[in-house]
């Protein structure tokens, strides 16, 4: 053997040396030899917006001084790779960069940010630790791309509950005909009742408020009772004879009086309306005047004719003013031989028919209580009586014989003075009925017996202005 190495020494030596340079070169190829790697730059947009670019570097380099040295943006926080930084050339194919979708995420009544590279909504609720319920709903929905897009999700915690409640069944009313009872009247044979139901109703609520309310089920629990009611049918006539007294209108009529200056009147006879007593058929169907009829008509007063003066005397002409002399005038004319036409005995006014001698009944009862008629409104009243009711007047006094009476108060407000001669009283419009309209008065009076004494006239009345 030692021999052998003696002799052969130096090829062994050599053979080595090839051994190991041949191992050294080996190292260095495997430093220095490079690898190609796909990158794509994905911005998140959700409109496709990626780009892709191959890349040839040493395979012992890291990914992320590759990264860098290409301008990729690696470290300001905003972007994701998809594989460690300290990764080998040689250990990848492909590299992914990929910018965070970030946003707000409100769930339960809190919002929070969000900063994430999860692939949809859903994905990002369960790195969140979200759980959802049945009914919640997510805005936008969880299969919805996580781009840079989406700003805000929003979770809507949605409940259903069902409530029971009780709810009334109105009766109907059926109405029949009784022949036997008297016509307006009614009688209920069977009373009403409302019946009842329960209605069951689903109420969603979200996110604790009440959003909608809709019947699911209505059950009868008790059935309503139709109310039955007769109603009568039945007529009752009646026939009353009835006696009143209506008046009789004064004619008018004018005569000519020549010691009147002309254009003037005067009330020689004033008129006076009469008076007729009408007996009438009445016809009551159930109480309510139908219809009516006269039996007879008789004039227990005729009426006063009017009796107007119209004057005709002409007027007396103005005296003519007698001019006076001027003081040049040489022969002055007395005053006294000229008698200026003299203010003549100033046509003595004719003496009009002074207001005296006149009889009574001619002029407008106004004497007796020393009441000016002159401006007043006359009319013919038709006169009713009545007594206390308990109450008060429409005007809020309480009522006084000798000065209360009704009246139509569309013709005769609160507070008219109206004089009637027969009574020789001026009376005051405090009350209205329902039956006194146009010219009917109706009289105060103390007592039942007095009012039924007075009964119904039709007498001269006077609106005093």
């Amino acid at each position: 053997m030692s021999e052998f190495m003696s002799s052969h020494w130096k090829k062994i030596v050599g053979m080595v040396f090839l051994i190991v340079l041949t191992v050294a070169m080996g190292i260095a190829c495997a430093f220095t030899m490079t690898k190609n790697i796909e990158v794509s730059l994905d911005e998140n947009t959700g409109n496709g917006s990626v780009q892709t670019q191959t890349l040839a570097s040493q395979r012992q380099s890291q990914i992320g001084e590759v990264l860098k040295q290409k301008g990729y943006p690696v470290d300001n926080g905003e972007y994701t790779v998809s594989v460690p930084l300290d990764t080998k050339v040689k250990d990848v194919d492909n590299v992914t960069i990929k910018k965070n979708a970030k946003g707000t995420l409100n769930v339960d009544g809190n919002g929070h940010t969000y900063d994430s590279t999860a692939d949809t909504v859903g994905d990002l609720l369960k790195d969140q630790n979200i759980t959802l319920g049945a009914s919640d709903v997510v805005v936008p929905s969880a299969d919805t791309p996580l781009t840079t897009e989406v700003k805000e999700i929003k979770i809507v915690r949605r409940e259903e509950k069902e409530e029971s409640r009780m709810e009334a069944i109105p009766f109907e009313v059926k109405q029949t005909v009784n022949p036997e009872l008297e016509d307006g009247k009614q009688n209920i044979i069977t009373a009403g009742v409302n019946g009842s139901k329960k209605i069951t109703d689903k109420l969603i609520y979200e996110d604790g408020i009440l959003v909608s309310r809709e019947t699911v089920s209505a059950q009868t629990v008790l059935e309503p009772v139709t109310e039955v009611i007769e109603v009568g049918s039945k007529v009752t006539t009646e026939v009353k004879q009835e006696t009143r007294e209506e008046s009789i209108a004064f004619t008018s009529q004018k005569v000519e009086n020549p010691e009147l200056e002309q254009g003037k009147t005067n009330v020689k006879t004033a008129g006076v309306n009469g008076t007729a007593r009408i007996i009438e058929n009445v016809t009551y169907e159930n109480g309510k005047e139908t219809a009516r009829s006269v039996v007879s008509k008789e004039t227990i007063k005729e009426p006063v004719t009017e009796v107007v003066e119209v004057g005709t005397k002409a007027a007396e002409p103005a005296p003519t003013p007698t001019p006076e002399p001027t003081p040049e005038a040489t022969q002055p004319e007395a005053p006294t031989e000229q008698p200026a036409p003299a203010p003549e005995p100033a046509p003595a006014p004719t003496p009009e028919p002074a207001p005296a001698p006149e009889p009574e009944p001619e002029q407008p009862a106004e004497e007796s209580n020393g009441i000016d008629l002159s401006n007043a409104t006359h009319f013919t009243a038709n006169c009713t009586a009545y007594v206390a009711t308990g109450n008060a007047t429409a005007s809020g006094a309480w009522p006084t014989s000798g000065h209360t009476i009704a009246a139509d108060l569309s013709n005769y407000p609160i507070g008219t003075r109206i004089y009637i001669p027969y009574f020789d009283t001026v009376f005051t419009v405090e009350d209205s009925g329902g039956a006194v309209k146009g010219n009917v008065i109706d009289i105060f009076f103390d007592s039942y017996a007095e009012a039924i004494s007075f009964g119904r006239r039709n007498l001269d009345a006077y609106v005093l202005n």
